[in-house]
């Protein structure tokens, strides 16, 4: 599914947060981008990719959206919102800025949402660098699994946030079995063992990618980070084993991608064209 935007206006959703659990916290993000020409030739053909916030996911609702330049939302698997720019053409050594702003509703606590048993079955299953089915894994869950699945989620977060070492961030995903291997990694790998570890336990989870954002802002690229939900009584919770934050604040996590695993989905954006570079900045230009 593809919609236009246009840089003139918010594209209004109309979801109602009356819905959430607890008051919702209103915040305005915004990221910024510069695509540079660095050859002396004109550029025709320049394009930027960049994901938007997800419309509605855990306790988070994306409720207007605008930018500085036209664009084409494409919504991809797992629900994310790929916004495609246009950014040619671009004169020799010449440069140009976008810029998103979302404005968005976080509540204390996910919508209830009740799933079946189809609908959480790629949250138990094994997949890329969710190695849940090998035996290291089983048997640590095993010994990791309590009475309920909410105690079994907190016992394996509090497992992994202990025993893992940070190592600062990594170019490439490593995944669950080398982080268990290794017991050190960066917040991927710390979110990838949590979800194994709870999928070999039962308990569906999945990886979220996007930024902390404790209030309004432009976010920076350091403010990227991962980290993992899991599912009780028809509520997703967080879970971010590498900070040691289990359930709260949840409100500072903004989602702007449902890992699925497959390794084919960028990270925070991407572009093409020949000749160009394209940044995100740190701050408001």
């Amino acid at each position: 599914m593809s919609l236009r935007g246009v840089a003139t206006g918010f594209a209004l959703f109309s979801v109602s947060v009356m819905g959430w659990a607890g008051p919702a916290a209103q915040k305005t993000i915004q990221l910024s981008f510069t695509a540079v020409n660095k050859t002396n030739l004109t550029i025709d053909s320049a394009e930027l990719w960049a994901y938007a916030p997800i419309q509605e996911v855990g306790a988070q609702t994306c409720q207007a959206l605008r930018a500085s330049h036209p664009y084409e939302m494409t919504e991809t698997s797992g629900r994310n919102q790929v916004m495609r720019f246009s950014v040619g053409p671009l004169a020799p050594y010449g440069q140009r800025i976008v810029r998103i702003t979302a404005e968005m509703a976080m509540a204390g606590q996910s919508q209830r949402k009740r799933l079946s048993r189809a609908e959480l079955k790629p949250y138990l299953r094994p997949e890329k660098w969710i190695e849940s089915h090998e035996p290291g894994l089983q048997q640590l869950a095993k010994k990791l699994t309590k009475k309920s699945r909410f105690q079994t989620a907190r016992h394996i977060h509090e497992w992994v946030s202990q025993n893992l070492e940070y190592a600062g961030v990594q170019k490439q995903a490593r995944g669950a079995s080398y982080a268990l291997a290794h017991k050190k990694g960066d917040c991927t790998d710390y979110m990838y063992l949590f979800i194994a570890l709870c999928r070999a336990a039962k308990v569906p989870a999945r990886g979220i990618g996007g930024y902390i954002c404790p209030e309004s802002r432009v976010l920076r690229p350091s403010d990227y980070h991962n980290w993992a939900e899991f599912y009780h009584k028809g509520r997703w919770h967080v879970s971010d084993p590498q900070r040691n934050v289990f359930l709260d604040p949840s409100q500072h996590y903004v989602a702007f991608r449902i890992l699925n695993g497959t390794g084919n989905d960028f990270h925070r954006f991407k572009y093409a064209g020949d000749g160009l570079t394209v940044y995100m900045n740190g701050s408001a230009q």
